[in-house]
C-alpha cells in the first residue's frame, strides 16, 4: 500500500497537468462562440512570424555554441581515456 501511495505521489504532477489541459480544452470549445476579431488576429500572426524569423536567426549560433561545448565535454572525457 506504501509503494502504491509513493507512485501517486510521484504521478500526481502528470496527471493534474493532464486533466487541466483537458479540462480547458473543453472550455475553449464550449466558449468560442463567434467570430475573431482581425486585429487580434493579425497581431498575434504577426508576433508568431516574428519569434519564427527571431528563432530561424538565432538557431544557428546556438547550434554551434552547443556543439563547442559538447565537444569540449566528451574531448576532456576522451582525453582522459587515453591519458590514463
Amino acid at each position: 500500500m506504501k509503494n502504491l501511495l509513493n507512485r501517486a505521489k510521484r504521478f500526481a504532477p502528470a496527471v493534474v497537468g493532464s486533466t487541466a489541459m483537458v479540462v480547458g480544452s473543453v472550455a475553449k470549445t464550449a466558449l468560442c462562440v463567434g467570430t475573431a476579431d482581425t486585429a487580434v488576429t493579425a497581431a498575434f500572426t504577426g508576433i508568431g512570424d516574428n519569434i519564427v524569423a527571431t528563432l530561424g536567426t538565432v538557431a544557428p549560433f546556438a547550434a554551434g555554441v552547443m556543439a563547442c561545448m559538447l565537444g569540449f565535454r566528451y574531448g576532456k572525457k576522451i582525453f582522459k581515456l587515453i591519458a590514463s
